[in-house]
């Protein structure tokens, strides 16, 4: 049996992390009798924030593992990406052909558009399926191998403050990209892709559920994914920088169409710093779910000039509470392991 350091929990030998609290097992932050602990505090407090942030519960292992393959990294990272991918295709693929079809011949649909408004119409209800069904398969796999799930998924603490920064961030970057999309010369057959790829977000007619589908589930749900999974198996072969990019451009791919890859994967370059910093994915989330919420919400100014100066006020508030973001200090930065040190 192993015995955390923090709160005297009893966890089975193969456990990494502790059941109760969630502390690495794999520290070792007790004193020997008489002796000094092998971490001293002066050393803890010198370390530069993003040092000690990656050495924090997944991101551990990052140190010693940095002689694995890098191949392996990659290979992991993208295994996470297909489950949720094979998730969402299998969800998919059932509703429309066992619910889809039966519900025609029942009540005599005939056309592919008859069916695919009726799809249509329970298409938020299916994206929540999908998003449960990828926690829940998570959560048992983590728990399978002895593991932590709200650690590993980054279901952990961070200030409250940061969480509204994202947000805020989250909200008005939706608007920038958006204006950054109308002055682009995008062929207009990528708008006609754009706009058939999200004919059926609310669809359904209930504002509630669009909301909790698309921008709460959703976000929440492709930031585990995108951010805290991928970036912590790719972390342990390769540096920051490709971490993040990698996640943004695989972030942008899986959104499928040109417009649409284009906004996630920028957007994606500025939310995995978010969560490398504060070692959680409630901040990145926070400003996921906005993004989202003002996609699904909010009207742009139809006037160019409106639009304009909206777009301008809104590049200057994202950039402010993205730069207070990335300045302010994260809880995680002296984990309580090394309190008592």
């Amino acid at each position: 049996m192993k015995q955390c350091s923090r709160c005297n929990h009893l966890n089975s030998d193969m456990a990494n992390y502790c059941g109760s609290c969630g502390a690495s097992l794999d520290i070792d932050i007790d004193t020997v009798s008489g002796g000094a602990s092998c971490v001293s505090q002066k050393t803890v407090e010198s370390r530069k924030p993003q040092d000690v942030v990656f050495q924090n519960t997944a991101f551990q292992s990052t140190a010693h593992e940095r002689g694995k393959p890098r191949f392996s990294s990659v290979l992991k990272a993208l295994a996470y990406v297909a489950l949720f991918l094979a998730v969402q295709l299998a969800v998919t693929f059932a509703v429309s052909f066992v619910f889809g079809i039966t519900a025609a011949y029942l009540y005599g649909y005939g056309s592919t558009d008859d069916v695919l408004e009726l799809y249509y119409s329970i298409s938020d209800y299916v994206q929540i399926g999908i998003c449960w069904l990828v926690l829940t398969v998570l959560t048992f796999f983590f728990l399978a191998r002895h593991k932590n799930p709200a650690v590993e998924l980054g279901l952990t603490k961070c200030p409250v403050k940061a969480v509204l920064l994202g947000a805020v961030f989250g909200y008005f970057a939706n608007i920038v990209l958006t204006f950054m999309i109308s002055v682009i010369p995008w062929p207009e057959s990528f708008f006609s892709d754009l706009s058939e790829k999200y004919d059926s977000v609310g669809a359904g007619g209930n504002l509630i559920i669009t909301i909790l589908s698309i921008s709460v589930l959703t976000g929440l749900v492709e930031e585990i994914i995108f951010r805290r999974l991928v970036l912590t198996r790719l972390s342990r072969g390769f540096g920051v920088v490709f971490c993040c990019v990698f996640s943004a451009v695989i972030f942008g791919l899986v959104h499928g169409t040109p417009i649409a890859i284009f906004y996630a994967a920028v957007f994606g370059l500025f939310l995995a710093p978010i969560c490398l910093k504060y070692d959680s994915v409630l901040p990145s989330a926070a400003a996921h779910m906005a993004f989202n919420l003002f996609g699904v919400t909010a009207l742009m100014p139809s006037n160019p000039m409106l639009f304009f100066a909206f777009s301008v006020l809104s590049s200057a508030l994202a950039t402010l509470s993205y730069y207070f973001l990335m300045r302010s200090k994260p809880q995680t930065e002296i984990k309580s392991e090394y309190k008592n040190l």
